[in-house]
């Protein structure tokens, strides 16, 4: 593990980090906070999904928090729950897993604290359904229930994935063991995908845009088009910061401060105006996106402003999960989550208002 992208003085004071810093965040700082600078692990794995951290170093909203945060690259979110429970890593991200309600229910200190990305709505969707264009076009795919038994791409085991392709399927009266699943990180499921290796997969951002545009998949239907407000990933808050919930705090205040930033900077499914275009680079140069017309046409996804997670999008995964008897211990939905930072975030924050591009 190594760290990424740190924030530098000259990053952190141009104009539209001031613009930033005045609009998103008054009053989320007390004074006494800046004062002292406090170092924090952040497990991110250099996806779109990061995007409101990247926000938070290149604006300066971090460092006006008194945070001197670290990104620290992970290729899953499953290799970050050991560092999180021993408290090596202070924060990480992801979906809420089987493996993790059981690793919490085992005794693991993790808190699912706050919206990562969500499906507020079809057009801003994390996790979308693409079958290959091939397919459709010869006729050997019209309906879902053509994909019956054929090899379905899917990003981990055990997932909100697994959950959504269910959703999918109960479409046409199937469900997910109707399919045989094929687990890949995203990278590698669209190379399936271009040497017709899959058939159908989830799929996340920018993978998806590529691909349809090359030709190879069409877009059968977002995440938010038959599962709404589905909860795909969360902020994870490890032993060590739950163990230090006023620095928490202040992460949070921060995090929820840039999770605004970023939805003002969008409209109509895009990345729009002069504070969508700065967005974009961003994102390019903290994800190392060459094409930037690659980030500038994909689908952003949903994160709440509020930070607050869909708890009956939780709740469902975690029934489908136990139904399947994946669930290993006595635990339940709500043991796992803490809404208390985003909630005194917003507090400090006030209620969101969109401001204008």
């Amino acid at each position: 593990m190594t760290a990424i992208f740190r924030p530098t003085r000259r990053s952190c004071v141009g104009t539209f980090g001031v613009t930033i810093l005045a609009a998103a965040a008054p009053g989320a700082i007390p004074r006494s906070a800046r004062a002292q600078t406090a170092r924090i692990k952040v497990g991110v794995n250099q996806s779109a999904a990061d995007l409101p951290y990247f926000i938070a170093l290149e604006t300066g909203i971090f460092a006006a928090a008194g945070l001197d945060v670290e990104l620290i690259p992970f290729r899953s979110t499953t290799e970050m729950i050991a560092p999180l429970g021993t408290g090596s890593l202070d924060v990480g991200g992801g979906g809420a897993t089987a493996g993790l309600y059981n690793a919490v229910g085992r005794g693991l200190k993790l808190r699912l604290v706050a919206d990562k990305a969500s499906a507020t709505s079809p057009e801003y969707s994390p996790l979308v359904l693409l079958v290959r264009k091939a397919l459709i076009e010869t006729g050997e795919v019209r309906t879902l229930a053509d994909l019956k038994g054929r090899k379905f791409g899917n990003i981990s085991p055990g997932g909100s994935g697994e959950s959504l392709t269910n959703e999918f399927m109960k479409q046409v009266g199937l469900g997910f063991s109707d399919v045989e699943s094929v687990y890949l990180p995203p990278p590698q499921l669209a190379a399936a995908f271009e040497n017709g290796a899959l058939p159908a997969s989830i799929m996340t951002e920018p993978s998806a845009s590529i691909l349809i545009r090359r030709g190879t998949a069409s877009l059968w239907a977002t995440c938010g088009e038959v599962y709404p407000n589905m909860q795909v990933a969360a902020i994870y808050y490890g032993k060590s910061i739950l163990e230090n919930p006023r620095l928490g705090q202040r992460f949070m205040n921060a995090y929820i401060a840039a999770a605004r930033v970023y939805n003002d900077a969008l409209a109509n499914g895009k990345f729009a105006g002069d504070r969508g275009e700065k967005l974009v680079a961003i994102l390019a140069k903290y994800t190392g996106q060459a094409d930037i017309d690659v980030i500038r046409g994909a689908r952003p996804h949903g994160v709440n402003p509020d930070g607050g997670l869909f708890m009956p999008g939780l709740e469902k995964d975690f029934a489908f999960f136990k139904a399947r008897g994946l669930i290993e211990t006595d635990v339940r939905v709500e043991n796992v989550v803490d809404h208390s930072f985003a909630r005194e975030a917003v507090a400090r924050l006030g209620p969101w208002r969109r401001s204008a591009n």
